[in-house]
C-alpha cells in the first residue's frame, strides 16, 4: 500500500484576493513615475492604458512612488513602503495578449508571479481553485 499525501487546495479570502488584485496592477506594468518642475508626480508609459490601471490604483491608495528596470516601490494606504525586487519581466505583446512580471516582495521574502491581458487568456492560465467566486444574492 503506497502512503500519498494530498495538498488541500482552498479558495484565497476574498479580501486577499483583492489586496492581489490591487498590488497585480500596482506592479504588473511598464509605468515611470516622475516629478514635473512643479514637484508633482505624473506617470509615464508608451500605453495610455497602462497609465489609466497605475492611476486607478493610486486613487485607491496604493500609490508608485519609485520604478525602474530593478525595482518597483509603493505606497499603501497605511503609508508603508513596500518594495519589490524585479526578477523577471515578460512584457506586453499582441501575439500572446498577455504580460507578466516575476518579484520578490523585500519584507518578506516571497516570490511573486503576477499576470495580467485579455480575459480568455488569462482565464486559461488560472486553475479553478484560484478564482474567486462571487456569489449572487
Amino acid at each position: 500500500m503506497v502512503n500519498k499525501q494530498y495538498k488541500i487546495k482552498k479558495r484565497r479570502d476574498p479580501e486577499y484576493s483583492v489586496r492581489d488584485f490591487f498590488t497585480a496592477l500596482g506592479v504588473c506594468h511598464n509605468v515611470t513615475p516622475a516629478y514635473n518642475n512643479l514637484g508633482e508626480l505624473e506617470y509615464q508609459a508608451s500605453s495610455p492604458d497602462e497609465v489609466a490601471l497605475v492611476k486607478f490604483v493610486d486613487s485607491m491608495g496604493l500609490e508608485l512612488t519609485e520604478r525602474d528596470e530593478e525595482s518597483i516601490t509603493l505606497k499603501n494606504p497605511s503609508g508603508e513602503i513596500e518594495k519589490y525586487t524585479v526578477l523577471a519581466n515578460f512584457p506586453f505583446s499582441s501575439e500572446t495578449k498577455r504580460m507578466g512580471i516575476i518579484v520578490r516582495h523585500e519584507s518578506s521574502g516571497k516570490y511573486i508571479f503576477y499576470m495580467k491581458g485579455a480575459e480568455v487568456v488569462v482565464e486559461e492560465k488560472v486553475q479553478a481553485f484560484q478564482r474567486t467566486v462571487v456569489k449572487e444574492h
